[in-house]
């Protein structure tokens, strides 16, 4: 593209100058082709237009007079003579019936001729006419308008108000020509300025890669494009190295901690080593789960993974079930008999309604059961029989590191911010509410990636 046209102002005005070139030239040649023939047949016109004014409101008397009955506007304009305009009704013979003027002199010196358009030969009372017939009940008649050209200001207002009703009407669609215009031309101007806003958009914590497109976008929204671009490569490699960081650091602390239970094996202080095995375990878990936030950042649902929801709480079941019942907890499958397919990834999911039921038994009461109720719409609900959840704290239980109870050393409060994780790249949505009964019902509602 020419650099003169890189501005997004030159583009606009140039633009809209082309436009009003295009309106300008179309004003001028409708008037051209409107008022080309001359001042002659406007006048003609006119005059004619007067003439028949004064005919529409002629009428023949019982005695076979004329009688004009004009509305009191017309018979004040005349009256005053406004602009040199005056009228005569004549007869055959010339002779004056009705006349604007006290003395009711012949303005045709010869007789009545029409329909005929004329000027005075007389410079001194210069005036141009127009003679008509009218046949007014019986009698044929004419009548006979002039006007004063010594008095111009009649004739501009006459020339403006016939050409407004002749040419006015043509405001309208030059002015929705322009407005339409202005319309494809500033969306042409700004469509750069749209796919890089739309690009914008599109960029979340799994796509940080992304960069906005610079591709013909004007000059002085230029540096703001790139100065994003050079803000979001920071961005991407903090968080890159935020991700690695994390990762390695779970990596290398698993070989201590193997380590570490392979020497509180070999204790000979059995009570003891059961207390210090608890905290290993512990241990391994949050590591275990920083190891699963790390690789979720990245993670996508590919386009031909899906999951059958029962089976994956089935599975889920079978292995909390041992640790629920030796706590006395019970926890029990219910819902959907039938398989229930979403587009997902079955070892996120996996981990995801795993983190949900180990919640849900950490809390429930004892001698009480964990439901796990599959929807054939697309939604696991996970409940127990514990204290609930405050409405102060619904929003931050999925955050990371956000814990009920600091004062407890069980846990890193990431259960369910991968939870949360999960059902963001499934594209759905995590909720929890308050049972009528007591205790929490937590609902993954994939119904958004139901197949089928």
């Amino acid at each position: 593209m020419n650099s003169h046209f890189k501005s997004i102002l030159t583009r606009i005005i140039s633009l809209q100058v082309v436009a009003f070139g295009v309106a300008l030239i179309a004003v001028l040649v409708a008037a051209h082709l409107l008022l080309g023939s001359g001042p002659v047949r406007f006048e003609n016109g006119s005059l004619r237009a007067h003439a028949a004014t004064i005919a529409n409101y002629l009428t023949q008397q019982a005695d076979g007079s004329l009688r004009l009955d004009l509305p009191s506007d017309p018979r004040r304009y005349y009256a005053s003579g406004l602009g040199g305009l005056a009228y005569a009704v004549t007869d055959a013979d010339g002779n004056v019936l009705l006349s604007s003027h006290s003395n009711q002199y012949r303005i045709l010196k010869n007789g009545p001729r029409g329909p005929v358009y004329f000027q005075s030969p007389n410079k001194r009372k210069s005036y141009i006419g127009v003679s008509i017939p009218a046949q007014i009940g019986s009698r044929q008649v004419w009548i006979q308008i002039t006007r004063n050209v010594r008095r111009p200001g009649l004739v501009t207002d006459d020339v403006i108000i016939h050409f407004l009703r002749r040419v006015g009407w043509l405001a309208v669609p030059i002015i929705l020509f322009v407005l339409i215009t202005d319309f494809f031309v500033v969306r042409r101007v700004l469509r750069p300025v749209v796919v890089a806003s739309e690009q914008a958009q599109a960029i979340d914590p799994r796509r940080l890669d992304v960069r906005l497109s610079t591709q013909d976008i004007p000059r002085e929204v230029q540096p703001l494009v790139e100065a994003v671009n050079d803000g979001l490569a920071r961005v991407e490699h903090g968080f890159r190295m935020q991700r690695n960081f994390t990762a390695d650091a779970a990596h290398e602390l698993r070989t201590p901690l193997s380590v570490l239970r392979m020497r509180i094996d070999n204790l000979a202080d059995r009570e003891a080593a059961k207390a210090l095995r608890a905290d290993v375990e512990v241990m391994s878990h949050v590591v275990n789960q920083l190891l699963e936030v790390a690789e979720l950042e990245t993670a996508v649902v590919a386009v031909e993974d899906t999951a059958d929801l029962r089976r994956v709480c089935s599975e889920v079941i079978e292995l909390i079930a041992p640790v629920a019942l030796s706590e006395e907890r019970d926890i029990a499958l219910t819902g959907s008999p039938e398989p229930v397919w979403v587009r997902g990834n079955v070892p996120m999911l996996f981990q995801a309604i795993r983190n949900l039921v180990e919640n849900a038994v950490k809390y429930t009461r004892k001698d009480s059961t964990v439901e796990v109720r599959v929807e054939p719409q697309g939604i696991v609900r996970v409940l127990d029989e514990g204290p609930g959840v405050s409405d102060a704290e619904r929003e931050l239980i999925f955050q990371r590191f956000w814990r009920r109870d600091h004062t407890r050393t069980v846990g890193a409060g990431l259960g369910l911010a991968i939870v949360a994780r999960v059902t963001e790249v499934h594209q759905g949505s995590i909720t929890v509410e308050n049972r009528p009964t007591g205790g929490a019902v937590f609902s993954l509602d994939l119904s958004n990636a139901l197949v089928g």
